[in-house]
């Protein structure tokens, strides 16, 4: 057997099938054909088997006849021919729940006739199980290997589901302090090395950038089990060699997607190209665990599996983890072992030039496409990003600006980063001028789409460091999004009123502060000071006037 094509394509009789005879007398005969076997009752015979020896070299639809000793002779006809294996999977495939009610994957659907609805029906009840395993990964905090394990999943697989379902793979925190610890642990690891999980290592081949990885860091190590998670991830479906289509419930709806035998052969090639950079590239070894374990990581390893935890298990030696998803390093940094994403490996390699800016952008644009996030971005990335996008309607900045204004962002740190790209490209002749309009307009788009009342704040701020074109062309925008600009005027007079309200305040401190600094001590205790005596208008029963109205009314 070459592949699996010969698994399905089994037409001809012959040792090794699973052949079902149809007799004329209206009775049905099914065996497998099998060297040594002679066990008629059990479905198994021998080629030297009379029945067996007259069906092997026919073909489906073709008849035998058998003489019988007394009475008419039976015809009968091949009514279907598989592989015996194909045929133990129909088997099993056909009473799986009945034989294995408590494991998990494999179902049966009953339909009637043109009644798709029990189809429908269980297509729903999936996806409302993958939607609960992706709050399992948003909302409550738990790896999504680890989420991938508990439902029995292929982690590359949920991985690449979760933006399909509108969630985010979260890398990191995205803070300052947070990027300079990373660059530490890189200059710290001395090359000792570095391992990668499966969705790590999927990642970097789809990337390209296994080379900059092992510059930065030293050799690439990869779990064995991560390795066969990205064999089953490609899965089998060189045995899928006509059209077929998937069911896909999302928002109230089921959504059909077609699969032609070359959009298959497409996706099969592009996934053995990326297993064969990720052999090339890491040295795979297998993983035992330590011997002694804590409650939780025994809890973790019986509930999602036993190979969860390989990639931090193999980070001896001083190696270092990478892996997207932030709380997964987060586990095993409370395993004693450091973590790294990938655009933090990049931006330090960037920096101190071992990755062109081209190929960094690359990567960066690719990462943000695969919503890898947050994405660290500034001005110079974001021109590199237009003058390289290919689409020529700026999907490739859409895609990187989805982190600029995004929910909990530092509102002044994202501000400053499209406040420098406007103000680095306003004399700029070498970009279009229509080109760097439509960028702003994405950019102040995503800059204030979750700040509802707040944006006049951060629009006042922006404008106030602009040129006079720019800053016609921002209200010319406001105005086009429905927005009142008269709400930014009105926002710099209150932060306007706000600094010199702190101002004055700061003053008084200062001067009162001085004052007591200035008092004479005598003998422990502090001098009074004398001040002038102010009339009250309640004693004299008058009212304040100024000096000068005060002559009037004596003089009168």
């Amino acid at each position: 057997m070459d592949g699996f094509g010969d698994i399905v394509t089994a037409d001809t009789v012959e040792v090794g099938t699973w052949v079902k005879l149809a007799g004329d007398h209206g009775k049905e005969f099914a065996f497998v054909i099998e060297n040594g076997s002679n066990d008629p009752t059990g479905g198994f015979l021998p080629p030297t088997h009379a029945l067996a020896a007259l069906a092997i070299g026919k073909n489906l639809g073709d008849a035998i006849t058998v003489p019988q000793p007394i009475g008419d002779q039976i015809t009968w006809t091949v009514a279907e021919v598989k592989h015996r294996y194909l045929h133990a999977f129909h088997d099993v495939l056909a009473d799986f729940q009945t034989k294995f009610p408590t494991s998990k994957g494999l179902f049966s659907v009953t339909m009637k006739e043109g009644d798709l609805s029990p189809v429908l029906e269980m297509v729903r009840k999936l996806s409302e199980r993958g939607e609960k395993a992706l709050d399992l990964y948003v909302n409550a905090g738990i790896p999504f290997q680890l989420v991938a394990g508990l439902f029995n999943e292929n982690p590359i697989a949920f991985a690449v589901g979760i933006p399909e379902m509108d969630g985010d793979i979260r890398t990191c925190l995205g803070v300052d302090q947070e990027r300079e610890a990373a660059y530490t642990l890189i200059r710290n690891s001395e090359r000792r090395g570095i391992v990668l999980d499966a969705h790590a290592a999927w990642t970097v081949a789809t990337l390209d950038v296994f080379d900059v990885i092992e510059s930065s860091l030293g050799p690439i190590y990869l779990p064995q089990s991560a390795l066969d998670s990205l064999i089953t991830f490609r899965g089998h479906d060189d045995i899928r060699k006509s059209r077929s289509m998937s069911l896909v419930h999302r928002g109230g709806e089921t959504f059909r997607q077609e699969h032609t035998k070359e959009t298959t052969e497409a996706r099969d090639q592009y996934i053995d190209q990326q297993i064969d950079k990720i052999k090339k590239a890491c040295t795979v070894s297998p993983v035992a665990a330590p011997n002694e374990l804590s409650p939780l990581e025994s809890m973790i390893l019986e509930q999602c599996g036993e190979r969860v935890f390989d990639a931090v298990y193999l980070c001896t030696g001083g190696r270092v983890l990478l892996s997207e998803d932030l709380l997964y390093r987060q586990f095993a940094k409370q395993m004693r072992v450091d973590g790294l994403w990938i655009q933090a490996v990049l931006m330090e390699a960037h920096g101190r030039g071992a990755l062109s800016a081209q190929r960094y952008a690359d990567a960066v644009v690719n990462l943000a496409f695969l919503r890898h996030g947050p994405v660290a971005i500034d001005a110079p990335l974001i021109r590199l990003v237009i003058d390289n996008d290919p689409s020529g309607d700026l999907r490739t900045l859409e895609a990187l600006a989805r982190y600029i204004g995004s929910r909990g962002a530092d509102y002044v740190s994202h501000t400053g980063v499209v406040q420098e790209f406007i103000k680095a490209t306003a004399d700029d002749r070498t970009l279009d001028r229509l080109v760097r309009q439509r960028s702003m307009s994405i950019l102040l788009r995503k800059l204030i789409r979750h700040t509802e009342h707040r944006w006049p704040f951060l629009i006042a701020a922006l404008e106030d460091q602009l040129g006079f074109d720019d800053g016609q062309y921002l209200r010319g925008w406001l105005k086009g999004h429905f927005l009142n600009p008269a709400l930014t005027s009105l926002a710099r007079r209150r932060v306007n009123a706000y600094v010199v309200q702190q101002a004055l305040a700061a003053s008084r401190l200062a001067a009162d502060t001085s004052a007591e600094r200035a008092m004479p001590e005598t003998g422990g205790t502090t001098a009074r000071t004398l001040s002038a005596p102010t009339r009250s208008p309640s004693i004299s029963g008058r009212p304040s006037l100024p000096p000068s109205k005060r002559r009037k009314r004596r003089r009168s």
